[in-house]
Order: C-alpha cells, then structure tokens, then sequence
C-alpha cells in the first residue's frame, strides 16, 4: 500500500525573555560558575555535545524525556548575578545546533563540529536581561530547530565582544569544545553547562508508516498504520481510490480510529489508501 510524507507544522514564536523559571526539558542544576563562553574575550567560542534523551522535565533521566519537536528557546543557568539589563550587550552572538554526530557523547577530535545550523544570530547588539546566580534564564531563538531527541545534540554558543558578561554554572558530566570567537578548532574538556530546551511543537503530524490491510473480504477491509506521533495524533485523514488514481489532497475519511474499517468497497477492484496525521 501506498504512504504519504504529508507533514504540517505551525509554530507559535515568542520573544519574551523569562527568568526565574525552570524549563520544560533540562539535564542538570547546580555545578560551579565557568567563564566560558559569555564572560570571556579568549574563550569565546564553546560546543557542548549532549547524547540522546539527555533533556527530561526532572533533568536526564528523570520525568519525561523531551519528545521529538522545535527548540524555541535555550536555557542557560547564570554563573553570576547580572542586574540592571543584564549581560550584554554582546556583539557577534550566535546560538546554533546540529545533530550530525550520530549518537556520540563526545567530540572525535579538537575541530569544531560544523554544518550547524544558525538559530540567533542579532544583527546589532543583544543583551540577555537581569539574571541571579543560580537561576536560568531564556535565550528565545529567532528560528526553531528541529530536535530528534534518539541523536546526540551539538549546541553553539558564540561571541564576539561585550560590556558585562555571564557566566555559566557548569559540571563535570559531558564534553565541551572552546576556543577563540573564529576559530576552527578548540581545547576539549569535560563540563557541561546546566542547559534546558522548550519546545514550540511536538510535531502531532509525523508521517505515518506501516500502513496494511486486513481483513480483506469482497466488499469491506480494515486499514491500519504506525502512528509516529508523541503524543498520539487525536485524528487522521485517509484519502483513496482504484489503484493508480493522482491525490488530490483533499480526503475523504477523517477519524479518531486506528485501524479504520472500511465498508461497501467495490467487488474485484484494487485500490490505494493514502494516509495522514
């Protein structure tokens, strides 16, 4: 039977800076202030590397895992009590992921992961607001990234100049790349920064798979699929007709059931179902 990638997304931005909170997904509090990256004019260039599954509503490996959806924003815990408005204003900040290193839990070697993607990058100055040590704050993203939460994350976090910087609260349970500002290869070491994640979506429109039949009688068969959706998608669409007709887009099922029993097919006729969440 035939599939369909048919994936739609809405995402809701918001650039509102909050503080004194905790973030949906994080992996640990607490550790030790480190100058690196944003109180330092040397070491102003760092990666961490997280494995997979490493942000949880309680810290890695508590709670529930961080399902696969769109970073919105990433959290940082402040080394340093910053009043006023706060760290900044930074020149050249840059906040970027990838997830091209498979599922290590450390760097290969000394050079910089590259092929990130870029998700802020201000074209003027940019300041982070108030922040009190020990607290995290939010560094919202100017464009989501897409997070699969089976591989390992590489998080960037760059700049290249400012007047009051931060530092962040770090410990001993990860691997960190950091180096000057262009640089193209670092220093290792194994700290990593208290961090969290928010997600804008949970992607409640992965493509399904798996799609079958049973069943099968002269004029009725039962459709069922994979639902790939975390949580699971609360409806899905089914288009179809005699085998090799062009979709349309436009189904004629929505339901609430999986698998879906269809009726009143006709007799000796092939056929194609096409299905969407």
């Amino acid at each position: 039977m035939k599939k369909t990638l048919l994936l739609f997304l809405t995402v809701f931005m918001c650039a509102t800076v909050a503080f004194s909170q905790t973030p949906p997904f994080y992996n640990a509090t607490g550790g030790s202030s480190n100058a690196f990256p944003l109180s330092s004019t040397t070491s102003n260039k760092l990666q961490w590397i997280t494995g997979p599954n490493q942000f949880a509503t309680g810290g890695t490996g508590v709670g529930t895992n961080a399902y696969l959806g769109l970073i919105d924003t990433l959290w940082l815990m402040a080394g340093t009590t910053v009043s006023g408005a706060g760290p900044g204003p930074y020149v050249g900040l840059e906040v970027a992921f990838a997830q091209n290193q498979g599922t290590a839990t450390s760097f290969a070697n000394t050079t910089y992961v590259s092929g990130l993607t870029t998700c802020l990058a201000p074209a003027g100055p940019y300041s982070l607001g108030p922040t009190v040590s020990g607290q995290w704050y939010a560094i919202p993203l100017a464009t989501p990234f897409l997070y699969n939460p089976a591989l390992s994350l590489v998080i960037e976090v760059k700049q290249n100049g400012y007047t009051s910087g931060v530092g962040t609260q770090q410990n001993g349970a990860g691997a960190r790349l950091y180096g000057s500002y262009t640089s193209t290869t670092g220093s290792t070491g194994a700290q990593m920064a208290s961090m969290g994640i928010s997600l804008a979506s949970n992607l409640s429109c992965a493509t399904p798979t798996n799609v079958n039949t049973t069943n099968i009688a002269q004029t009725s068969l039962t459709l069922g699929w994979t639902d790939n959706n975390t949580p699971a998608a609360t409806t899905c669409q089914i288009e179809f007709g005699a085998s090799g007709f062009t979709p349309t887009g436009n189904p004629q099922i929505t339901t609430t059931n999986n698998p879906y029993n269809f009726t009143s097919l006709v007799q000796n006729t092939a056929y194609d179902f096409y299905v969407r969440a």
